[in-house]
């Protein structure tokens, strides 16, 4: 068992890396935190606001989880 926080980010939409891989890539990390970001598709933790201010907290404070009320909130922009 690796105990070393680890974050987990998957879009909502992710096409490369799914949510439903988050359980798997879970298995072992007694401290993983898997985040869905609502709205999102491949690689949120660079792409949207609330990816990058959890990849922030994590890096910042790695010994207390993530507030992870943002990946709830999602919004798709259409440009």
């Amino acid at each position: 068992m690796w105990s070393l926080p680890v974050l987990l980010l998957a879009g909502e939409f992710g096409p490369v890396t799914p949510p439903e891989w988050l359980p798997a890539a879970s298995v072992g990390l007694s401290r993983a935190y898997p985040v869905v970001v609502k709205g999102a598709a491949h690689g949120p933790g660079l792409t949207t606001r609330c990816g990058l201010s959890l990849a922030t907290a994590c890096i910042t404070n790695p010994r207390q989880a993530p507030e992870k009320s943002c990946a709830k909130q999602g919004l798709i922009r259409f440009r």
